[in-house]
C-alpha cells in the first residue's frame, strides 16, 4: 500500500485528466498529462488488475500491485 501511495503523490500523470471506463467486469481508470500517463485495468470478477505508467521515457507494468517499485 506504501509504494501505492507513493506512486499517488509523485507521478505527474495525477495533475493532469482522468478518464475511466467500464462494461462487464472489466474497469479502466486513466490519467493523463502530457506524455505522463497512469493507467489501471481492474476485471473484477478474476481480482486481478494491471497497472500501467510511464517513467524516465519508457512504458512500465505490474500485474500484481506488491511488485510496485519501492
Amino acid at each position: 500500500m506504501c509504494r501505492l501511495i507513493r506512486l499517488r503523490n509523485s507521478h505527474p500523470a495525477f495533475g493532469g485528466e482522468f478518464g475511466c471506463a467500464g462494461g462487464g467486469t472489466t474497469y479502466v481508470a486513466k490519467w493523463v498529462l502530457g506524455a505522463e500517463r497512469i493507467e489501471l485495468v481492474a476485471n473484477v470478477a478474476a481480482g486481478a488488475a494491471r497497472l500501467s505508467w510511464t517513467e524516465d521515457g519508457a512504458l512500465r507494468s505490474v500485474d500484481d500491485l506488491r511488485d510496485l517499485p519501492g
